[in-house]
């Protein structure tokens, strides 16, 4: 039964996830984003930067939770 309650959990929680993914990608505003460096401003998209955003936070969660020689078994073929 515990199984399926976190099976449960999981699932609204993809479902949320999907539901704020459209509400953002439906906005169709610039956004620019100041670094505090001259000249690099970037202006884009808010789903766009959403998505870059959450992309590279995904790799880089699965660099420190798994490692780089093992994401790199996965990707390479073996011999």
């Amino acid at each position: 039964m515990s199984r399926l309650f976190y099976a449960g959990w999981l699932l609204l929680a993809l479902l949320m996830f999907v539901v704020a993914l459209f509400f953002v990608l439906a906005n169709q505003s610039l956004v620019s984003v100041n670094f505090l460096a001259p000249g690099f401003i970037i202006e884009a998209r808010l789903g766009v930067l959403l998505l870059l955003i959450f992309i590279a936070g995904a790799l880089l969660g699965a660099m420190t939770g798994f490692g780089i020689r093992a994401l790199l078994k996965i990707v390479r073929p073996r011999a």
